[in-house]
């Protein structure tokens, strides 16, 4: 105990040895300690917290905070109130007190708006629009159950039956998703998705289902769309083959250029129009009697006898001579007649070719490729431009794995330029920012304060308490009594005192020989000060 008050005492003849200045500067350079260090420790207070539930609707945070308060359990709201964060021992049991009380809700109802038996008295419009509304529920909470969707909300639209069917109005559906950060849906999973609704709908085709990101871009359309679909289906075609082409290139001429040394852009055209041709192939050569006829006609006709009387009837027989000519023609006669028809079917192919558009037109690639970098020994790496046979090369390479047809009209340029260098920020680096942030700002923090209080506060106190005589330093540190020790440290400081004046007289006396005048000035304020001080 006596050591520890010698060492209270010396602490505090040192603190009323310093000045005003000195005390001050100590008094910051604990505050600053004390701060960083509180700052370092407690900063790191939401990270003691594990999530409870993220990305809630704002009644499920208030029902679900209303539950903890009941409980006196303790949490902490983040993310705008949508993040709710427990004590980690408490996630898996408050979770499972939470399901017990149907929490959190989701988006919307579903079909446990018919649990309480309230439907008793209810008109059909009402049972009706609760229907709707708990389907509208089921079907948001299923597609929210998808891996790439935060949460979902449908809207149906369900007109009523009609006695005729020409008057039935077809039903439709619009749905809005939310998807999680930097996720997307394939056309796969968005078609599924409208199936999925077509199939929960009765009477609703997939092509009457509407759906739309967060961000409003149409992920689906419906077929009143469906000329405006077809046309971004068509842009999208071609964008997937360029980007395809792109790839399969880049891929190709990386291994020869290095990595990331090569760029290359793809334009393609495509002709869309569809067409339909038939063609006929008649064959001559190739005959076949599809049917056959003949016809075979014979008759006989037998003239008048020498007695008969008379001649023929008519104009020959009143004329001279007419009535031998019909006696010339009155022996027997004979007709024979033969027809033939045969039908043949001649050797015919009918060709039919249907062309339904993605017709390849025209294709134009740039090719951007960097040279060269020979490391140099102590000193800037050294940039070589690729010979024109490389570049040669590497155009016949690409030109043949693009199918580069120049009856076509299809161009590539390659072009050799040096790159510049630069930063790219990896999409995996962007997240850091969201995620880890904290332990970054809390080091970093602590870094600048530990900076802080070196280069402001230590230095400059340091250099303040060297001021204080090394005398008063050495009596501080003997043993003895604290009345030793105030006696020496008095003794210190009238020594310090008195060479002081020692320094300031020399200083006078080699004064007055340079320059008197200003030594005369200096004793004259000396006697002032004192005459003051004496008043």
């Amino acid at each position: 105990m006596d050591a520890l008050r010698d060492y209270l005492a010396q602490l505090r003849r040192i603190w009323n040895e310093m000045n005003s200045r000195q005390r001050f500067a100590l008094l910051g350079l604990v505050f600053l300690c004390v701060g960083g260090f509180a700052f370092i420790v407690f900063g790191q207070a939401p990270d003691r917290m594990n999530v409870l539930y993220s990305d809630l609707e704002p009644r499920d945070a208030q029902e679900i905070t209303k539950f903890l308060d009941n409980r006196q359990e303790p949490y902490e709201l983040t993310d705008g109130g949508q993040t709710i964060r427990v004590l980690p021992p408490r996630v898996d049991q408050l979770r499972i007190e939470l399901a017990s009380e149907g929490l959190p809700k989701g988006t919307g109802v579903g079909f446990e708006v018919f649990d309480d038996g309230s439907t008793m008295g209810m008109s059909e419009f009402v049972q009706n629009m609760q229907f709707r509304r708990a389907l509208e529920g089921e079907l948001a909470r299923t597609i929210s159950s998808i891996e790439e969707i935060l949460s979902a909300r449908v809207h149906l639209v369900m007109p009523k039956r009609r006695l005729f069917k020409e008057e039935e109005e077809r039903p439709s559906a619009s749905v809005v998703l939310r998807l999680s950060n930097a996720s997307t849906l394939s056309q796969r999973s968005v078609k599924g998705i409208a199936r999925l609704i077509a199939s929960a709908v009765e009477g609703l085709s997939p092509m009457d289902v509407t759906i739309l990101d967060s961000g409003g871009s149409v992920l689906k359309r419906a077929r009143d769309d469906e000329e405006v679909g077809v046309i971004d289906g068509y842009h999208d075609l071609v964008r997937q083959y360029e980007a395809n082409l792109k790839r399969n290139l880049v891929r190709l001429v990386e291994p020869v250029v290095g990595h990331d040394n090569v760029r290359i852009e793809v334009a393609a055209n495509f002709d869309f129009s569809a067409v339909t041709r038939h063609k006929d192939a008649y064959d001559p050569e190739k005959q076949v009697a599809r049917s056959e006829e003949r016809v075979q006609e014979k008759r006989e006709i037998e003239g008048a006898g020498k007695d008969a009387p008379g001649g023929g009837a008519g104009q020959a027989g009143n004329q001279p001579g007419g009535q031998g000519q019909v006696a010339a023609a009155g022996g027997a006669s004979s007709t024979d007649r033969q027809t033939e028809r045969i039908n043949y079917e001649i050797d015919k192919v009918r060709e039919v070719t249907r062309q339904r558009g993605a017709t390849l037109t025209r294709l134009s690639l740039a090719v951007l490729v960097n040279g060269k970098t020979t490391p140099v020994p102590g000193g800037t790496p050294r940039y070589e431009p690729r010979t024109p046979e490389e570049l040669q090369q590497i155009q016949n390479l690409v030109s043949r794995a693009a199918g580069i047809d120049k009856k076509r009209g299809d161009t590539l340029e390659v072009v050799n330029l040096p790159f510049t260098q630069m930063v790219e920020m990896n999409s995996e680096g962007a997240g850091v920012g969201l995620t880890g942030i904290g332990p970054i700002v809390q080091a970093v923090a602590a870094v600048v304060i530990a900076l802080l209080v070196v280069f402001m506060i230590a230095r400059p106190l340091l250099s303040q308490l060297k001021e204080i005589s090394p005398e008063l330093v050495e009596a501080a540190a003997l043993p003895g009594s604290v009345e030793d020790v105030a006696q020496a440290l008095e003794e210190a400081e009238r020594d310090a005192r008195s060479r002081k004046l020692m320094e300031q007289r020399q200083a006078l006396i080699e004064l007055a020989q340079d320059d008197p005048q200003r030594a005369a000035d200096i004793i004259r304020s000396w006697l002032g000060d004192e005459v003051h001080s004496d008043a």
